[in-house]
């Protein structure tokens, strides 16, 4: 059986759904946009609790912006281009939610000089805690920060998030094939190089598609 879904439009019914006694059946399990290779809110029993009414772009300012939890990556970056802005750190598949690529597994750095996680970029966020209580996370405490990143909603519900962003800089892209010992032969020249790149491996075929920013 399907399990009961909860979808809350403001961080007030956020933290109501999480109360005690809010009458939601056990345990409360948050979800972005779903786009993971695996059913995460897959369970016998429970509460899904779909964030994705939570989409608001809060504050933009000169190197970071504030959003609510349930945006798309897609629409934040559209939204901080017309602001000539653009986001830091490794991320990809754009239909997923701030919070899911903060909290889940984002797609890791690419090879070369300041590629980091998109969780690095994270300064503050506001968390509702399992009994409903409000809980801001900054660098203030940089071990607690850690822990929300890549937290998985264990340690609480994140609903709002500031990030580093970064000046637009245009690039351009070549797409070059290669065997895998021709990859390990050039790796540490590229990685002293200022190129983005990404690479698919297929280590069965012998084969590396790159792509080089």
């Amino acid at each position: 059986a399907a399990l009961p879904v909860a979808r809350p439009e403001s961080p007030e019914a956020l933290r109501e759904l999480l109360q005690t006694g809010s009458g939601l059946p056990a345990p409360l399990r948050p979800m972005g946009a779903g786009s993971a290779s695996t059913p995460c809110s897959a369970a016998e029993g429970g509460t899904v609790i779909d964030m994705t009414a939570l989409d608001a772009v809060l504050e933009v300012g000169d190197d970071h912006v504030t959003v609510q939890a349930g945006l798309r990556l897609q629409r934040l970056a559209d939204e901080l281009a017309g602001y000539g802005l653009e986001l830091a750190g490794g991320h990809d598949l754009m239909g997923r939610t701030v919070g899911g690529a903060v909290a889940g597994a984002c797609l890791g750095p690419g090879t070369g000089v300041g590629t980091r996680l998109f969780s690095s970029q994270v300064v503050s966020m506001k968390v509702v805690t399992p009994e409903g209580g409000e809980l801001t996370v900054d660098a203030s405490r940089p071990h607690l920060l850690d822990m929300f990143r890549l937290s998985y909603g264990l340690l609480g519900v994140i609903h709002q998030v500031t990030l580093r962003v970064r000046p637009m800089s245009p690039f351009t892209i070549r797409r070059r094939r290669c065997s895998t010992a021709e990859l390990a032969a050039v790796t540490d020249r590229l990685l002293g190089s200022k190129l983005g790149l990404r690479f698919y491996l297929l280590p069965f075929r012998d084969q590396v598609y790159l792509e080089l920013r």
